[in-house]
């Protein structure tokens, strides 16, 4: 190879990081202003960037919908088996979690591991989809950012995990809310969410 073979080769590579660069500072920019309009209510745009592979069906859109309008505290969710409930809400709390810099998210159940294996699931599969992911650590039972900005399990069985979660921005996931021993923990949870589900 030549010094001019070099010298356009570097050029050439220098160019593509330039164009990467670029790219990424428009994607920046459209994911940020996206998530200025999931905060006003209209989440479309955020979902629409983050996960453009999505189809979402008319009646997930309205729980997406519902979970960002600033006007509903809580949005209750049934359906049958397989009908998107779980992929609309694990969508949510990935959204909730990344336009909100102090939002704490508490998952539950009837049973800890039901949680994670179903409702933490959901979590899980959209978080590793997401185009931009936001700050934080995917684990197994959680996303940890900082202690003020989670996603974790509560144990049904415990009532630590339905304590001190202060924030502006706690939203509480009810999976199955039916189940007779989270009737005390909903209470103790509606001293301090923002939002449930």
């Amino acid at each position: 190879m030549t010094d001019l073979d070099s010298d356009y080769v570097e050029y050439l590579l220098e160019l593509e990081q330039h164009l990467h660069a670029h790219e990424q500072k428009q994607e920046d920019s459209g994911v940020e202003a996206a998530i200025r309009q999931a905060r006003s209510g209209d989440i479309r745009p955020y979902v629409n960037i983050q996960w453009p592979e999505a189809v979402l069906d008319d009646w997930q859109w309205d729980i997406l919908e519902s979970m960002f309008d600033p006007t509903i505290r809580r949005v209750f969710v049934k359906g049958n088996t397989g009908c998107g409930k779980g992929a609309a809400a694990g969508i949510a709390c990935c959204a909730y979690f990344h336009i909100w810099d102090d939002a704490k998210i508490i998952i539950t159940r009837d049973s800890v591991r039901t949680a994670q294996k179903i409702a933490f699931g959901e979590v899980d599969k959209w978080w590793r989809k997401m185009r931009c992911k936001p700050p934080g650590k995917l684990l197994t039972s959680g996303v940890f950012d900082t202690n003020q900005h989670s996603i974790s399990l509560a144990n049904p069985q415990h009532i630590e995990g339905f304590r001190g979660a202060h924030s502006p921005h706690v939203l509480f996931w009810f999976d199955e809310a039916t189940a007779p021993n989270l009737e005390d923990k909903y209470k103790l949870a509606n001293t301090q969410a923002k939002k449930f589900l």
